[in-house]
């Protein structure tokens, strides 16, 4: 469900050869909630049911959940809505926003990673679908060290509504759980794992101000750049045991 494949000519080295790539199928979706529209946007068309719960919860609309259908490409969640949402703007590509702020953590138990857990996490979210299309981003889920569910997705905002809408299916308490992510790390993408009330983000990729600014507000612990051996934690370092 996620490739497709197209013809091309390839130049390297000076030699020219006719191909047959494998790329990125590219989708869409629309995400109802309570019957009313809130998104329509590119998605890879798996786990769209957990799609569908993910972006309400990490987006703010709700916490809970009551019932998800998926018919083609419609996505329909129902469940009772935060009384403090505020407006929507409906978008695209990386879906709808909300003007209310994001939540804090609300954290009961203390969540903890190693440099090990960072090298785990990483190591996981590279994608069989990315290595052949290098066009696919991946979200990852981790608790107790352990890798829960690893999701792939045309969107790097995708990525992170589908392994939230997996665990919420799956009754998995948010808060002891580590998300691990290959894109950027700005505001959009915090908020959403605020929401989702998961305290740790390890990202291959960079972040930005208002991504910092994001995390430190709500009680994230935001580590970016993360490589074998080294990475940058721009947040609430307490939670992570160095040797």
């Amino acid at each position: 469900m996620y490739l497709g494949h197209a013809k091309g000519v390839h130049y390297r080295d000076g030699i020219i050869t006719e191909v047959e790539d494998n790329v990125v199928l590219e989708e869409t979706v629309s995400i109802y909630y309570n019957g009313e529209l809130m998104t329509e946007q590119i998605a890879s068309h798996e786990f769209l049911a957990e799609l569908g719960v993910g972006f309400v919860i990490s987006e703010g609309i709700s916490t809970s959940i009551d019932k998800v259908e998926v018919e083609e490409e419609a996505i329909y969640v129902t469940g009772p809505t935060r009384k403090d949402t505020g407006t929507w703007i409906t978008g695209s590509s990386g879906g709808a926003s909300s003007t209310v702020s994001p939540q804090v953590l609300q954290e009961e138990k203390t969540v903890t990673v190693s440099p090990a857990t960072v090298e785990a996490v990483i190591a996981a979210i590279q994608s069989d679908e990315w290595l052949k299309t290098g066009g696919l981003h991946c979200s990852v889920l981790f608790c107790d060290d352990a890798l829960l569910i690893r999701c792939a997705d045309i969107g790097r905002h995708n990525t992170v509504d589908k392994v939230v809408g997996w665990a919420f299916l799956h009754n998995i308490d948010l808060r002891e759980c580590v998300i691990g992510c290959t894109g950027r790390q700005p505001t959009g993408m915090v908020r959403k794992v605020a929401n989702a009330q998961i305290p740790v983000i390890v990202s291959r990729a960079a972040t930005s101000t208002k991504g910092i600014e994001t995390a430190i507000k709500t009680g994230i612990t935001l580590i970016g750049f993360a490589r074998p051996g080294r990475f940058t934690v721009y947040s609430h370092p307490e939670r992570v045991v160095f040797p």
